[in-house]
């Protein structure tokens, strides 16, 4: 028997506690609406039996489950997808798409939104059909090659506005040649049910396709498939060009980066008894120290799903620990070995980022507690206590490292924009043999490709520590 007090720790060490799942509502037939102030989330109140389909701008409802709720059979589905794509092959390209004002100001959309359902009723039952999808899928006429990582992950992420519905929960983004993106919109819920979706999804496509070379479609012409169209007067289509403008301008000032090393990885890390998470960590803090000389505000999102309607709670990953070793690196050439002292100096970075990571897991992290309270000040019209004014709340709070990880084998990599202007978006991905991040700024403040450049060297320095450590580990 475990003390009371202990049994949380326990319960986290043995990964033996359930998980709130209350966020899995909102997977499926969800959007969030624009309104004045403060959007809202609205989830179907009955089941629906289509998805909603974006290509070229255009907008197709595709029925994919029957009139008892039943999911039509495989054959049926491709039957209809393949009827869409010959039909929205032949239509133009929108010149006035609805989804793009789904990147303008919330105030903006939400004035346009009721001026679009004020118009007619056709416009309310598209919208209508559009908020109520069980999700958005997203047909690009697209195609990359195998090392344009960065080039489709930017299309996928928040580029080709006009062919995305960004408020829908789940958007499937498909270009041309079947490269796969799952983009949901955040306010939500978080990554560990969206992780828990595409891990099943990619199960069942890996082990059991429902469609095979041989699947001979079916299509029949019962209504299934249908193109939405809109009344817009000159206020919407005004509008729609205004925000293709301002969405161009923010898809520019947004650079992309792309790096892979296969020279750390789960495998190394375990063998030399180092959590693979605080390795990655770890060389984004070198990587920022290369490029600086110092540290900065680091933020990483921890799942606290452990609690009932749990969301996330930060890990502040730049500790004394990781500030001493990358010091003590940064005085080191191309050259020189590693040695038994920064083994054991990266042993205390990964001690110390596990004690945070389960301290944050676990409730016991500081920031969404100083937010709340903080939040509940302000709706009592109650002064702010000095900590919030504190200059060192401010930078704390200004994270110009914002990092994040799904790591599975279900993903190449995932990303995110910098939360900051002068930040770093960082998404990375470890498995068993390498490290993979895309790394997010902004053109005017940030040199992204630097960064990358600096994680890449930081990865060779890292290699040479778990190659000592690993070999201490055999002894």
């Amino acid at each position: 028997m475990v003390p009371q007090r202990f049994a949380t720790y326990t319960s986290y060490a043995f990964k033996s506690f359930p998980l709130d799942m209350s966020q899995y509502q909102g997977l499926f037939s969800a959007t969030r609406i624009p309104r004045q102030g403060k959007d809202r989330i609205f989830r179907a109140p009955k089941d629906p039996r289509h998805v909603v389909v974006l290509r070229k701008g255009n907008i197709y409802r595709l029925d994919v489950l029957d009139r008892d709720g039943n999911i039509e059979v495989p054959e049926v589905i491709l039957g209809r997808v393949k009827r869409l794509l010959e039909t929205s092959s032949q239509d133009p390209e929108n010149p006035h798409p609805l989804g793009i004002l789904t990147t303008e100001n919330r105030n903006t959309w939400a004035t346009l939104r009721e001026h679009l359902e004020s118009l007619s009723e056709k416009n309310r039952r598209g919208m209508e059909i559009v908020d109520s999808g069980i999700i958005c899928l997203c047909l690009d006429d697209l195609s990359y090659g195998d090392l344009d990582v960065a080039a489709r992950t930017r299309d996928h992420l928040y580029a080709n506005g006009p062919n995305r519905w960004f408020d829908k929960s789940i958007s499937v983004v498909v270009s041309s040649d079947a490269r796969t993106t799952v983009q949901f919109e955040h306010s939500w819920g978080d990554g560990v049910a969206v992780l828990r979706y595409f891990n099943e999804v990619f199960k069942e496509i890996s082990e059991r396709p429902f469609i095979t070379e041989g699947t001979v479609a079916q299509a029949p012409g019962d209504g299934s498939v249908e193109k939405l169209s809109f009344d817009l007067d000159e206020k919407l289509k005004t509008g729609i060009d205004e925000a293709k403008k301002r969405h161009k301008a923010v898809e520019d000032s947004l650079d992309i980066n792309y790096m892979q090393s296969e020279l750390v990885g789960k495998k190394l890390c375990k063998s030399a008894k180092i959590s693979p998470d605080s390795m990655a960590q770890f060389a984004i803090q070198l990587a920022y120290a290369y490029l600086t000389g110092g540290t900065t505000a680091t933020y990483e999102s921890c799942s606290t799903a452990a609690f009932r309607c749990g969301r996330t709670e930060t890990v502040r990953p730049a500790t004394e620990a990781t500030k001493k070793l990358c010091q003590v690196l940064l005085k080191k050439g191309p050259n020189d070995a590693a040695t038994a002292e920064e083994v054991a100096m990266l042993r205390e970075c990964s001690n110390r980022h596990n004690q945070l990571t389960k301290e944050a897991a676990m409730g016991q992290g500081f920031d969404r507690h100083l937010f709340a309270l903080k939040d509940i000040a302000k709706s009592q019209g109650m002064a702010l206590p000095d900590l919030y004014n504190d200059p060192a709340y401010a930078l704390i709070n200004h994270n110009v490292l914002s990092t994040s990880t799904l790591s599975t084998p279900a993903i190449e990599v995932g990303g995110f924009g910098p939360v900051v202007p002068d930040g770093y978006g960082i998404g990375y991905v470890i498995d068993a043999q390498r490290l993979g991040s895309i790394v997010t700024t902004y053109r005017a403040k940030r040199n992204g490709k630097e960064f990358v450049e600096a994680l890449e060297k930081a990865a060779k320095e890292i290699r040479k520590i778990l190659d000592v450590a690993s070999k201490e580990g055999t002894k």
